[in-house]
């Protein structure tokens, strides 16, 4: 039985998000977003039960065989509002955050023979260079705004692109020693060319120019710059196989790696991901971002991200033709995506919550041994509620309210526009365990009193039937309720003021 606080503590939750659920012991439970939380009933000693193992955007990777690591940048602010520079084992496991990254940068370059990584800030004026374990954090040369970055670690030198030089209305190809000394531009271009490759062997500089859409290159010291050929698309990093005479690039737009000579003839797509939203927390739109070629080992990697409202990245692993694709690391926790509604099996240890994708899931109350319960129900499921003594769980989604068992067999409908057919946007739904009750909450539901769609509660029997409206005097747009059997009473918090 909840206690008048707990019971306030449960509706007032409904300001925010989704109602929390508070547990015998005294803690306050509740979901937001990618995160499930704990914390004293006052808000201290607040934990994170579960987060994504990963989110963001892998805009820029490296391999490093030597060290068995995957270096990239993640562009979501998922870490204390920064972006940051991460790795891993190249299977994926023992990831790290290596530095968090406060200003805007999407190309990284790794040296390691030297043992540093390399990192324009777009929106800033300076590359910085960090240790292989993010130590050591310098910045090497100042510039106007670079977008790119390559290496000649061999040659000892560093080439850069810089949109933003000069009037603002024209960029310029620039090189340094691996220092940041010796700077010198090498070629005054488009100011919209914002990414670069080196064709070392052949001695030849590349890069691409998204308003024109052209790919084109130079020698290394900048001299005969010519154009190449167009690709229509969002371009975001491309890289060049000198000995196959081949470009590999990533198309945003469509998903997917294309490669064709370097005179744009014999194009073809080398790998696309429609179908890699089977993977993720629910359906999304794909893109395909980072680029690293292995050509020691033959492969190719690729950071494919998804376009949901919080995006997931995984990267993965193909031969150069497309051939042999395998996961490296796959897209995060799957458990974890918008999260909204929260509830607690106290005699189970288990706490169940819907999510926006259409999922119930469970785990232990100390988040772990998540598991998925039921898929594919309406995007939008809402507020869950468990009674312990039957192990059943009931849920609001779109307009029906459901039940189930604790393993999500024998579902029920309880309550939908069939049985009840003034029903408009239910949710908030709670028990009363002493009289086997369900009760909820209906924002722009018709109030009978008045005629105006003000909202109202609802109760009824725990099988749905035998609905009842209550409609107290002033009630306007009820968005949760919490029932004290104990004394009588009934709370409800509303999201909107008159």
């Amino acid at each position: 039985m909840k206690t008048p606080t707990k019971a306030i503590i449960v509706f007032l939750g409904a300001l925010l998000a989704a109602a929390p659920a508070v547990s015998e012991e005294g803690k306050l439970y509740w979901a937001y977003d990618l995160y499930m939380k704990r914390s004293a009933l006052d808000g201290s000693d607040a934990e994170v039960l579960l987060e994504p193992t990963r989110f963001g955007r892998a805009a820029s990777m490296a391999f490093d065989d030597a060290t068995g690591k995957v270096y990239w940048l993640d562009l979501s602010p998922g870490h204390e509002g920064f972006s940051s520079l991460r790795r891993a084992d190249q299977n994926g496991s023992n990831e790290e955050i290596l530095a968090l990254i406060a200003y805007y940068a999407t190309n990284m370059a790794l040296d390691s023979t030297n043992g540093k990584i390399y990192v324009p800030a777009i929106k800033s004026t300076f590359i910085e260079r960090f240790n292989l374990d993010g130590t050591g954090r310098e910045t090497v040369v100042r510039v106007t705004g670079a977008t790119d970055v390559e290496l000649d670690v061999a040659g000892g030198k560093m080439y850069w692109v810089d949109p933003a030089i000069l009037t603002g209305r024209n960029g310029a190809l620039f090189r340094a020693n691996l220092d940041g000394t010796g700077q010198e531009t090498l070629l005054v271009i488009d100011r919209d060319a914002s990414l670069i490759a080196l064709d070392l062997p052949n001695g030849k500089i590349y890069w691409h120019n998204p308003t024109t859409t052209e790919f084109n290159r130079a020698n290394l010291d900048g001299s005969v710059p010519e154009t190449l050929f167009s690709e229509s698309g969002s371009v975001l990093q491309f890289r060049i196989d000198p000995v196959g005479g081949k470009i590999y690039w990533t198309n945003f737009d469509s998903a997917q790696v294309v490669r064709a000579n370097v005179d744009g003839t014999a194009r073809e797509v080398v790998l696309s991901f429609p179908g890699v939203a089977a993977q993720t927390c629910g359906p999304s739109l794909q893109a395909t971002e980072g680029l690293d070629l292995d050509f020691a080992n033959g492969k190719l990697r690729v950071g494919v991200n998804t376009l949901a409202s919080s995006a997931h990245h995984s990267i993965w692993q193909a031969n150069l033709d497309g051939s042999g694709l395998e996961v490296l690391l796959p897209f995060p926790n799957p458990a974890v995506c918008k999260m909204r509604g929260v509830a607690l099996d106290e005699n189970a240890g288990k706490m169940y919550w819907t999510e926006s994708f259409g999922r119930i899931l469970r785990a232990n109350f100390d988040g772990t041994n998540p598991e998925s319960i039921l898929s594919g129900l309406d995007f939008y499921a809402g507020d869950v509620v468990v009674d312990p003594r039957s192990g059943k769980f009931y849920w609001v989604t779109g307009q029906t309210i459901l039940r189930a068992d604790a393993d999500g067999s024998n579902l029920e409908v309880l309550v939908d526009r069939i049985t009840l057919p003034t029903m408009v946007l239910p949710g908030g739904i709670t028990l009363d365990l002493v009289n086997d009750k369900l009760y909820w909450a209906d924002s722009f539901a018709v109030n009978p009193d008045t005629g105006v769609n003000s909202g109202v509660l609802l109760r009824s029997n725990l099988d749905g039937t035998e609905i009842e409206t209550i409609a107290p005097a002033g009630i306007f747009r009820p968005a949760s309720v919490a029932v004290d059997p104990g004394a009588g009473m009934l709370y409800w918090g509303h999201n909107n003021s008159r």
